[in-house]
């Protein structure tokens, strides 16, 4: 078992993602309307 100052690998930095994801248009909050159109929440219409 690792101890909290051991990591997996020797060189850390293949561990941290290069690039984070990041989304290309805002959230969607449950309670907004639905971004299809159709009038109803996104969390009664799209967001199952």
């Amino acid at each position: 078992m690792l101890s909290d100052n051991q990591s997996c690998c020797n060189n850390p930095s293949c561990c941290e993602p290069s690039n984070p994801y990041k989304r290309g248009y805002e959230k969607v909050g449950r309670n907004s309307p639905c971004p299809c159109g159709s009038g109803r929440k996104f969390k009664k219409c799209c967001g199952i």
